[in-house]
């Protein structure tokens, strides 16, 4: 049984504890680990709880969701990989339509942290 599991957002507007914190954004809000649906694909996605909504990566574009869930854990903690390693015990994001499996990762980019796709498939997953 894994450490973690998937909670649908409810819609509040707030920080919750137990979710995955990821950072801060530009703005000063909190960045939490989130997924939702494009395009048929599970994404892994970044979440901003306070205004309610998760941004994914998908064809190099952000876009953004409303009906996503969070990542709430048991037990959860950060860990390097790079080059297509996939890390034992790695969190699993979601699927995409082809059957790859995704799994949770996180990058700074200028200076802010982002959510992103880890997989053995693909290399340069963000």
């Amino acid at each position: 049984m894994p450490g973690y599991k998937w909670v649908r957002y409810t819609g509040a507007r707030y920080f919750v504890p137990g979710m995955i914190f990821v950072g801060k954004d530009l703005d000063g809000m909190n960045l939490v680990v989130g997924r939702a649906l494009h395009q048929g694909d599970m994404l892994p996605a970044k979440v901003k709880p306070e205004h309610g909504v998760a941004y994914v990566c998908h064809g190099g574009n952000e876009h953004i969701k409303h009906d996503f869930e969070v990542l709430m854990p048991a037990d959860f903690k950060w860990v390097p990989a790079k080059h297509g390693h996939v890390p034992p015990h790695a969190v699993e994001a979601g699927r995409t339509i082809d059957g790859e499996m995704l799994y949770i990762g996180r990058a700074y980019q200028n200076g802010v942290p982002c959510v992103g796709k880890v997989s053995s498939v693909s290399v340069n997953s963000f």
